[in-house]
């Protein structure tokens, strides 16, 4: 929960008491919040040192955010279906990765960039890439063979 002044509490009316404390102690963050993830649910608010964490359920999938006291994002992290993917990635993997499937898709985004971490499978082996707009890297592969 975010720590709050003395004396403030939530508003009944609201439906998680986290975010009433929040639109008080940081509005800038509660709006910055509202407006990037409007469809977030369960919010989890974390004060630590100078920023602020937030866990949320966004489209059925775990979700987290850091911002600044001021409402800045510093970075969003969520698990996506794989149809979320941009369509220039989507076809520069199946190009790429012909005999693969996707099966688990993470964003990471900051400054307005989101880039994707995507694991592939097929029969033989599993690939973990990142894709953004630009490229596509395999960054680790293993044989379903090994131990």
């Amino acid at each position: 929960m975010v720590d709050a002044a003395p004396g403030i509490t939530g508003n009944p009316a609201d439906k998680n008491p986290e975010t009433a404390i929040l639109k008080i102690a940081f509005p800038k963050v509660a709006a910055r919040f509202a407006s990037k993830f409007p469809d977030a649910a369960s919010p989890l608010w974390i004060k630590k040192d100078r920023l602020l964490f937030v866990y949320f359920v966004s489209n059925g999938q775990k979700a987290s955010a850091v911002f600044t006291p001021r409402g800045h994002l510093n970075y969003s992290n969520a698990v996506l279906n794989a149809s979320a993917i941009p369509e220039i990635a989507k076809r520069r993997i199946s190009e790429e990765y012909s005999s693969f499937s996707i099966i688990h898709v993470r964003q990471i985004t900051t400054d307005g960039i989101s880039a994707y971490q995507v694991i592939l499978e097929n029969c033989a082996s599993y690939v973990v890439i990142h894709s953004t707009e630009e490229e596509i890297v395999a960054i680790d592969k293993v044989n379903k063979t090994d131990n």
